[in-house]
């Protein structure tokens, strides 16, 4: 009656386990899942499978790499992670007889999962979440028929054997029975338990030698910690780490740590049901949950499906946005053609977040250069990234994008063949195979890409791009919304001096034109620095303009703390003298 009553409370834990790590990665983080999908790469292709394979780990490696594209459905991916973390838990709980044991393991996979954080834009090994999981599972399994056959005087051998081959394959994993061996036949006293522990942890030492010298010719740390993340990694490294020491020592103290919790515990039901809550807990406020980080990789997805209108209420919304977000925006704005009317209206203090990976460049700047019409920048961009970030899909369409507008359909064909090779995107690249012939038909189904066409420079512009007003003398054809990109960067930079030089000579394009109101106020403060009301000549600047940026420098001077000073001023929020004073960035 007691087994019983004992099996149904860990059938409910389970339960309660299995539905919150589906909820936790499929709805709480189901846009970093796509994101993880995206920065991936995986085709079927026999020259990546070589490349793959032939690294260290590279037979997991593989695998995690081709499960990793169903990331691309949130829900799908997340119903399969926890499938395989409840497998592995109860793998574990099989082994140790640990109930506890076994969901701090389960639980310490799922943390490591959701702690990626800003390393995904870095060369991560974006197969990461599904190759922790199953490298664990396949090595416990192993411990598992060395346990079963322990009373056979060979099978810790055979068990040895076989995890030294998998070595080669599963990498650092592939260590976790051979130390669990040792432990396991010292702690029983077998025969010969001296000789199996000294061979399981000699072997453990000697295989990444070999492999690093001999087989994969590969950096020694690499080796050794493929396909776990890098040291580099730290907080991805020290979790995964623990998790391979912890069920590599388990025979140590894993049926003692679970006797010991049910001493502690006064009613075995509620005291699991307490521990399993707080478990979850744990792993919920544990992970990585920066509120700016999920908006950043929302606002992505949404660029990606030109859901414009959908982006801008996301980006509505956050409080202190980073300046990806605000970049993003920035594109939703452009692309809805009302950028210079609501650029500054925004948010101008911006999150800086503290990383020891790349900077904030990979995250906006392919898609910052495309929508701006500076189509080889983007491409340049898009191929600097793949080879120092990796490579992913999020790269490669970009890629196509580039050589598309940029009438190279050629290029964009051989591409789009790459692309066809996967499960998932091949859909997106059967799309745009439609356009290299018919690219009138992307035009007309993506205006923000005609947009993007119609605003190319051409060769000769460019060669005369630096510095610009020398463009205006020798183009005055050119538009004043090509000249307008020119200066509201330079309004963002807040590099006054650029601006009046950019300015000034776009004097001409505006005579049949409005000019945006931040312009305006940009040369009205310019003009103020300077002591020269002439640079208003030709611009439309009205009086009310000079009043406006006049009564807020103004009531500047009343404040010393610049916090106190941002809020008495909020009136301003929306005009760029708000922006130039205030801005962080």
């Amino acid at each position: 009656m007691k087994e019983k009553f004992d099996k149904n409370v860990l059938l409910v834990a389970r339960i309660v386990f299995l539905l919150f790590s589906f909820v936790f990665l499929g709805i709480c983080n189901g846009e970093f899942l796509y994101k993880m999908q995206n920065v991936s790469y995986f085709v079927f292709s026999d020259g990546l499978k070589e490349e793959i394979v032939g690294q260290s780990g590279g037979l997991l490696t593989y695998l995690s790499s081709y499960l990793t594209q169903y990331l691309y459905y949130p829900l799908l991916g997340a119903a399969m992670l926890s499938v395989l973390l409840s497998a592995l838990e109860w793998l574990v709980e099989k082994l140790t007889h640990s109930p506890i044991f076994s969901f701090t393991i389960a639980g310490l996979v799922l943390l490591a999962q959701t702690s990626v954080g800003y390393a995904i834009y870095d060369n991560f090994r974006s197969p990461f979440i599904f190759s922790l999981v199953l490298g664990c599972i396949v090595a416990v399994l192993l411990a598992l028929v060395y346990q079963r056959f322990s009373s056979n005087k060979y099978a810790a051998y055979v068990v040895m054997a076989v995890a030294s081959l998998l070595y080669f394959y599963i990498g650092l994993y592939a260590c976790v029975p051979l130390v669990f061996v040792a432990v396991s036949a010292l702690m029983k006293k077998e025969e010969m338990a001296v000789v199996k522990a000294v061979l399981g942890v000699a072997l453990t030492l000697i295989l990444p030698y070999i492999a690093a010298n001999f087989v994969y010719f590969e950096d020694f740390a690499a080796t050794i910690c493929a396909p776990v993340p890098a040291p580099y990694f730290l907080n991805l490294f020290l979790i995964s780490l623990t998790v391979l020491v912890l069920l590599s020592l388990s025979p140590l103290f894993a049926e003692k740590l679970q006797a010991l919790a049910d001493r502690l515990s006064t009613n075995k039901v509620w005291g699991s049901y307490l521990a399993i809550l707080l478990l979850c807990v744990g792993i919920f406020f544990g992970s990585y949950r920066d509120a700016n980080y999920h908006t950043e990789l929302k606002v992505q997805r949404l660029a990606e499906a030109h859901q414009w209108d959908e982006l801008l209420k996301v980006a509505k919304e956050v409080e202190q946005p980073s300046k990806t977000i605000f970049a993003y925006r920035c594109i939703a704005l452009s692309c809805k053609g009302i950028l210079a009317r609501s650029m500054f209206d925004y948010p101008c203090t911006f999150k800086v977040v503290k990383t020891n990976y790349v900077s904030e460049q990979p995250r906006y700047y392919e898609d910052i250069f495309l929508y701006s019409s500076f189509i080889n920048n983007a491409y340049l961009w898009s191929m600097e990234f793949w080879c120092t970030t990796g490579y992913s899909y999020e790269h490669l369409k970009k890629m196509i994008l580039c050589s598309l507008l940029n009438d190279e359909p050629m290029l964009a064909d051989k591409y789009i063949q790459v692309l066809k090779q996967s499960t998932f995107q091949r859909q997106w690249a059967l799309e745009y195979e439609e356009y290299v012939h018919d690219l009138g038909k992307m035009l007309k189904k993506y205006p923000e890409f005609a947009a993007v066409k119609s605003n190319l420079p051409t060769e000769c512009r460019i060669s005369t791009l630096d510095p610009l007003r020398k463009v205006y003398s020798q183009y005055s054809f050119l538009s004043p919304k090509n000249a307008e990109r020119r200066l509201l960067a330079d309004l963002w930079n807040r590099n006054m001096k650029t601006f009046l030089q950019d300015a000034l000579p776009s004097r001409a394009l505006y005579a049949h034109s409005d000019v945006p109101e931040c312009i305006k106020e940009a040369l009205v403060i310019c003009a103020m620095q300077q002591g020269d009301p002439s640079i208003l000549k030709g611009f439309k600047v009205t009086q009310q303009h000079v009043n406006l940026v006049q009564g807020f420098l103004n009531q500047l001077k009343k404040y010393s703390d610049q916090e106190e000073a941002k809020k008495a001023l909020a009136k301003y929020r929306g005009h760029y003298c708000y922006f130039y004073v205030f801005a962080n960035n």
